[in-house]
């Protein structure tokens, strides 16, 4: 389980989308679905890093600081 609140919230949000992946699939929709998994992705990406570094949006400008 992740320890920041905002990143839980953002992990739910993936789960989410991947759910709605999961219904545009079953319901054939072969162009929206992946759109879908492919957010669920990185939305999970995103709220793991953010639990783990407690950086929020990794652009090059914060890296680089």
């Amino acid at each position: 389980m992740l320890n920041n609140p905002d990143a839980q919230t953002l992990m739910q949000d993936a789960r989410d989308m991947q759910a709605k992946a999961e219904q545009l699939m079953a319901a054939g929709d072969w162009r929206d679905a992946p759109e879908k998994d492919c957010l669920a992705t990185c939305g999970a990406t995103t709220a793991l890093v953010w639990d783990v570094t407690g950086v929020h949006n990794n652009t090059s400008a914060q890296i680089n600081n």
